[in-house]
């Protein structure tokens, strides 16, 4: 590898550079791993930072599973700040009071809860609203585990101490306005009640099984590397793991060719229109699937496709060519006659097409050797493909694919793959 870095580094010509590494190498995976430690071959080949983040693109949908008993605390606090308010409005202007017979020595302890702890508590019913607030509709807090059981049994703590204060204040004394006497009366039945409700039914919830793990937040892979894919759900670790973790978790090993994409109605429709052109030349339909796996070139980044973004037909191998031109555009020039020989090519059978980052890939294959992740055969040295032999003139295809006398031991592996977690290493650091 050294050797070959060397050599390459030689190479003055972009163009040339370009045309030996496409031809020795299949994929980009094995370009980045040649490049990464040259930053000369890597501005050469108009490798940087965002190339690799482009290789690792992907966005998520977030899903959060709320439990009833949240819905529970928010009502029961709204419904105790709501009381509290109206109590501490009427407090402030009748709030005279008067101590109990024998319980003359317990004033500064009922001034201190009608004048502070009263409004403490208050702004913690406030601060509970809002929290709840959070993790049922912004979905912005998330409490896992303990962190859950933890929170639950604060909030069963303070409410407990709070309401045996209030109990206690309730029996050393009484407001001279009834009203006030019939708010503490109905404040303290409904303490009583909500936390003996907290305490056999919601703190258990939250103990066993399931809900021990509290709220649980699902993330749905929505978008990978530009593409929209059927969505796919990422295991409930996935929130737990670093980002190399995650790129590892979404890109690493088999789960990648596990993601779906669905066909639209566009795409649909521009398949019937290549069917009907192929029905005009009495050639049977492409066959296609509205469901696919992802294409093996795109997942595997293809040097041909990498190298010269803005060609418009490539022929990857024989039997696979591949359209690729902004999305709705290939509608309009069907008629054109490179673009015809090969739709009315009638060794063709398959039609495959992607879209991403507003591009279209239109592929034509053969299906004895492409499967239906859209693989393709080795490469070989041999190149030309018998295009329909009805017409004349041959279709113009960008075949990247040169002729060098290189000996078979200078020319990397085409299989070889490249570490991901290496790959994503470097481009973090």
């Amino acid at each position: 590898m050294e050797r070959n870095n060397s050599l390459l580094n030689k190479i003055r010509s972009k163009y040339i550079l370009k045309k030996i590494l496409t031809f020795a190498y299949r994929d980009m995976n094995s370009v980045f791993k040649l490049t990464k430690y040259n930053k000369s071959l890597m501005n050469k080949l108009d490798i940087n930072m965002k190339k690799f983040q482009d290789y690792y693109q992907y966005e998520l949908r977030t899903d959060k599973k709320n439990f009833c008993s949240n819905f529970y605390y928010l009502i029961r606090d709204i419904i105790i700040f709501i009381f509290l308010m109206v109590f501490i409005i009427i407090y402030n202007k009748k709030g005279e009071f008067s101590l109990k017979s024998g319980y003359e020595e317990k004033e500064n302890f009922v001034v201190i809860m009608n004048d502070y702890i009263l409004y403490i508590y208050f702004i913690f019913i406030l601060a509970f609203i809002l929290v709840n607030i959070l993790l049922i509709f912004r979905k912005i807090i998330v409490l896992k585990s303990y962190k859950k059981i933890l929170s639950i049994l604060f909030y069963f703590v303070i409410h407990l101490i709070h309401h045996l204060l209030f109990l206690c204040k309730l029996i050393y004394s009484e407001f001279k306005d009834p009203i006030l006497n019939g708010l503490e009366i109905f404040l303290i039945i409904f303490f009583i009640c909500s936390l003996l409700y907290s305490f056999i039914v919601c703190l258990p919830f939250y103990c066993c099984g399931e809900c021990f793990h509290g709220d649980i937040m699902k993330f749905f892979l929505k978008q990978l590397k530009g593409i929209n894919i059927c969505e796919y759900e990422l295991p409930p670790e996935y929130n737990n793991l670093n980002e190399k973790e995650k790129y590892a978790l979404i890109f690493g090993g088999e789960k990648i060719k596990q993601y779906n994409y669905k066909l639209n109605d566009d795409q649909i429709n521009l398949i019937d229109k290549i069917n009907n052109i192929r029905n005009q030349y009495n050639l049977s339909p492409y066959k296609y699937s509205e469901f696919e796996k992802l294409p093996e070139f795109l997942i595997n980044e293809k040097t041909e496709l990498n190298f010269y973004p803005y060609q418009n037909i490539y022929k990857l191998n024989d039997g696979l060519y591949i359209f690729k031109y902004a999305k709705n555009e290939l509608k309009k020039i069907c008629n054109n006659n490179e673009i015809l020989n090969i739709i009315t090519n009638d060794l063709l059978k398959n039609i495959y097409i992607i879209e991403q980052n507003n591009f279209e890939f239109i592929c034509f294959y053969i299906n004895l050797y492409i499967s239906k992740n859209i693989n393709y055969p080795p490469r070989k040295n041999n190149n030309n493909f018998n295009l329909n032999k009805n017409r004349s003139r041959p279709a113009q295809i960008h075949n990247i694919g040169i002729n060098l006398n290189i000996p078979d031991d200078s020319i990397v592996n085409t299989e070889d793959k490249l570490d991901n977690k290496s790959l994503i290493l470097n481009m973090n650091t």
